[in-house]
């Protein structure tokens, strides 16, 4: 018997969930999320959940499962800026995450929360202002506001114009 099946074995759901995590294990994370892993979990003393860590990193096929396990899309971080996952698949435009969390009802005008006012396609639109000669980040900057505006999303009227 290996290292491995010894902690799968011996693993809780939210060690499994962690590794899973960590690895970019699906079957992993679905395991564990099958088991009793809650999805809504705090990870760290930042106040990330399971779901804020596969929209950083990108991890689509997780952050669905999350989501297909009852994962709060909506959810805002109350220790950082009220960040929301939305927000943190844009900052590293991950953009096919992006596109699962809307289609599974996240708020695509819900911000930084109360410390700052910028919605998420004002956000996109101010970073394409400052990468603008790159012409890559460009057109994935395009392809994430049209996503935002399909869903609704808004600049906030009291703001000046993004």
């Amino acid at each position: 018997m290996g290292l491995f099946d010894i902690f799968h074995r011996e693993a809780s759901p939210l060690q499994k969930l962690v590794k899973g995590l960590q690895t970019n294990d699906l079957d992993l994370c679905t395991e564990a999320l099958k088991d009793g892993a809650d999805p809504n979990v705090t990870l760290d003393q930042r106040g990330f959940t399971p779901l804020h860590f596969a929209s950083g990193k990108g991890y689509a096929t997780i952050a669905q499962a999350l989501i297909d396990h009852g994962a709060d899309v909506n959810y805002q971080n109350p220790v950082i800026r009220g960040q929301s996952h939305l927000l943190l698949s844009l900052i590293y435009s991950h953009i096919d995450v992006a596109e699962i969390l809307l289609q599974a009802g996240a708020d695509p005008n819900r911000g930084w929360g109360l410390t700052q006012p910028e919605t998420p396609p004002c956000f996109v639109k101010n970073r394409a202002k400052t990468r603008a000669s790159q012409a890559a980040f460009r057109v994935l900057d395009d392809r994430m506001i049209t996503l935002l505006e399909a869903h609704g999303g808004k600049e906030r009227p009291f703001l000046p114009s993004c």
